[in-house]
């Protein structure tokens, strides 16, 4: 296997359904409520009325093939075979 530098987050795109943390556990075989090896995160910023919401995907990177990527429904998450 090559090595692994990480994954592409786009923030843009991210809705916060996190079916990749639900992906991640299921294919790594973890129990429901215990640990996580990739956690969405979510950053707000500004003042009523104009507040932004911002989400990330962190991740533990150690799949070839991450079922999260294929999972999320925005495309947000991607991995470069190189």
């Amino acid at each position: 296997m090559a090595k692994q530098y990480g994954f592409y987050m786009d923030t843009e795109r991210c809705i916060k359904c996190w079916a990749c943390e639900i992906a991640c556990k299921q294919w790594n075989g973890i129990k429901a409520g215990t640990i996580a090896r990739r956690k969405v995160h979510e950053v707000t910023s500004g003042t009523f009325p104009n507040v932004t919401r911002t989400f990330g995907s962190m991740s533990c990177m150690p799949c070839g093939e991450p079922a999260c990527a294929k999972v999320c429904p925005a495309g947000a998450i991607t991995k470069r075979g190189e």
